[in-house]
């Protein structure tokens, strides 16, 4: 299985075409949720996507849905209650499993309560990435990615390959970095009518096929 630094039963194959009206719909939703974040009106020159957004769609179904399957399958259980360590290593396993081991250094207490805490409506996005942020070994890409597989309509993830297909090759690994790539990313979504997920699937697709060739952002 390739792993994000990389990218349920209950989601879909994609179709190879598109409900148009309903993804529409489904984005208005999540406009009217993301209203008085700087969604709208938002032109951050730190962001380029770099392929043509009309290549979303096929680049996301070229990802592979099938290895995000066991991953969304823990985080609905995280969703329902199951704050347990084993539930959250399956999430870090798909995101990198080199990170599995530092996840032990982490009580059972400490594990449960911040996944506890991210779950909650009434969390906001920073609070939630730095809580996963103060575990061990978790850093805020990895916290991107539990966080975007407990709800992927709200987050995203950040990494190398996602940044890269965004026009970046460094940044600071911060909180507030995350959140201005996510309100970016939601743009995007926005504007190209695609989903998070989809969005993110063909980032990070694209990087794989076209890693190394970053045009100059403008």
């Amino acid at each position: 299985m390739a792993q994000r630094l990389l990218p349920d039963a209950a989601e879909p194959e994609p179709p190879d075409l598109i409900d148009r009206a309903a993804v529409v719909v489904s984005l208005n939703h999540l406009a009217l949720r993301w209203k008085g974040s700087t969604l709208f009106g938002m032109n951050s020159p730190k962001f380029v996507l770099q392929f043509d957004p009309s290549e979303i769609p096929r680049l996301a179904q070229r990802y592979g849905y099938q290895q995000d399957d066991e991953a969304f399958a823990a985080g609905r259980k995280i969703v329902a209650g199951d704050y347990s360590r084993e539930t959250l290593k399956v999430i870090v396993r798909w995101k990198s499993a080199r990170k599995i081991a530092f996840i032990d250094d982490n009580t059972d207490a400490e594990i449960a309560k911040a996944l506890r805490f991210v779950c909650d409506i009434r969390t906001t996005e920073k609070s939630a990435v730095e809580t996963l942020d103060g575990l061990h070994g978790v850093g805020v890409p990895m916290a991107s990615a539990i966080l975007t597989i407990i709800n992927p309509e709200k987050y995203t993830v950040i990494d190398v390959r996602a940044l890269e297909s965004l026009g970046l090759s460094k940044w600071d690994g911060s909180a507030g970095f995350y959140i201005d790539y996510l309100q970016a990313c939601r743009a995007l979504a926005f504007k190209y009518e695609v989903s998070l997920r989809t969005l993110d699937r063909a980032l990070w697709q694209w990087s794989k096929e076209n890693s190394g060739q970053i045009r100059s952002c403008v």
